[in-house]
């Protein structure tokens, strides 16, 4: 069963894609902007042999820690855990869980500094 939770004081944008088939857990005082994906789950595609449709679904939890922000048009990707106090700056790609306050940017989103 898949579960989906958002914290006190939490604002979600328009447009945004939130596609739950695991676990998606959204932190308290999150800022999430417009036109973001976040996905707990992709297709396996590693057997160049078989149809991807056909190779089964992959779900793995994200975890969106209290006091961060999401830039417009960034994409949040499976297994990943984003800290708390974490920036994401716009059109980044979340592939990989983010330290306590970092502020992460591009596809893939690294890290460019923190903010303590």
């Amino acid at each position: 069963d898949a579960q989906f939770s958002i914290g006190n004081n939490s604002y979600v944008g328009e447009y945004n894609n939130i596609r739950c088939t695991s676990e998606i857990r959204i932190g308290n005082n999150v800022r999430i902007s417009q036109f973001i994906t976040i996905t707990d789950g992709q297709y396996n595609f590693s057997n160049k042999n078989q149809l991807i449709g056909d190779q089964g679904y992959k779900k793995d939890k994200v975890i969106i820690g209290d006091d961060v922000w999401v830039g417009s048009n960034s994409i949040i990707l499976p297994g990943v855990k984003i800290g708390k106090g974490v920036v994401v700056g716009a059109g980044s790609v979340v592939t990989k869980d983010i330290p306590d306050y970092a502020v992460v940017v591009g596809n893939p989103a690294k890290v460019i500094r923190f903010r303590i």
